[in-house]
C-alpha cells in the first residue's frame, strides 16, 4: 500500500505499471461546486478529459480487474430525500456537470462492453477527522471548543445526508468484493439531517 500524489497521466501510468494493481479506486477530482463557476474548463479538464484518458489507458492493461469511480451525490441537484441510482441527473454547477460527464462516459463504455470492468459510487457528504475547517462538522466542533457560535446560512434549515468516511470505505469494499460491474451505487444514510441538527 502506498499513497502518491501526481497529475501527469503518463507518470501515473508508469507507476501503476510497476505496481500492477488489480483494483483502481479513483477519488481524484477538481472539487468544490461553488469554486467551479470560475474557470469551469479546469473542472472538465480534470474530472472528465483527464480521467477519460486514464481510463482508456487502464483498459488496455491486463492487470486492471476493476475500476471504481468515486462520484458525487451532487449529480442529482437539490433533492428532498436520498436519490435512488435511477434518479435523473440534474447537475447544478460546473463541478457536478464535469463529474456527470465522466460518469456518463463510464456507463456508455459499460453498456457497450468496452473498457475495464467498472463501478461508480456516489457518496453523500462525507466527514472525518482531518477534514478542511470550512466544512460544517469540523467548523462546528472548533466553534464549540473555543466557545463561539457557528454562523448558519439560512438558519441551518438546509437538509443534507452525512456519511462518515469509514462507512464509505465499507461500501467501497463491498462493491470491490462482490458487486456486478457496470453498476452505480449511491451511498448515504436513509434520511437527511438539517445543518442546525448537526
Amino acid at each position: 500500500r502506498a499513497f502518491h500524489v501526481g497529475n501527469e497521466t503518463d507518470l501515473l501510468l508508469e507507476y501503476l505499471d510497476k505496481l500492477t494493481p488489480e483494483v483502481i479506486i479513483n477519488f481524484a477530482a477538481q472539487g468544490e461546486g461553488a469554486a467551479s463557476w470560475k474557470h469551469s474548463w479546469r473542472f472538465f479538464d480534470t474530472n472528465a478529459t483527464a480521467l477519460t484518458r486514464l481510463y482508456e489507458a487502464l483498459s488496455e492493461r491486463d492487470y486492471v480487474q476493476r475500476f471504481v469511480q468515486i462520484g458525487t451525490s451532487e449529480l442529482y441537484g437539490s433533492v428532498e430525500h436520498p436519490a435512488p441510482e435511477i434518479a435523473p441527473i440534474r447537475p447544478s454547477s460546473p463541478y457536478s456537470a464535469s463529474k456527470a460527464a465522466f460518469d456518463l462516459y463510464l456507463l456508455a463504455m459499460a453498456q457497450q462492453g468496452r473498457g475495464a470492468p467498472m463501478n461508480i459510487i456516489r457518496p453523500s457528504n462525507c466527514y472525518c477527522s482531518g477534514q478542511l475547517l470550512h466544512r460544517i462538522i469540523p467548523r462546528a466542533i472548533v466553534a464549540g471548543l473555543i466557545g463561539r457560535k457557528v454562523p448558519l446560512h439560512g438558519g441551518g434549515a438546509a437538509r443534507k445526508s452525512y456519511l462518515h468516511a469509514r462507512d464509505l470505505a465499507r461500501a467501497i469494499h463491498l462493491v470491490v468484493e462482490g458487486a456486478p460491474p457496470g453498476q452505480v451505487y449511491n451511498v448515504g444514510p436513509p434520511e437527511p439531517t438539517s445543518i442546525r441538527e448537526v
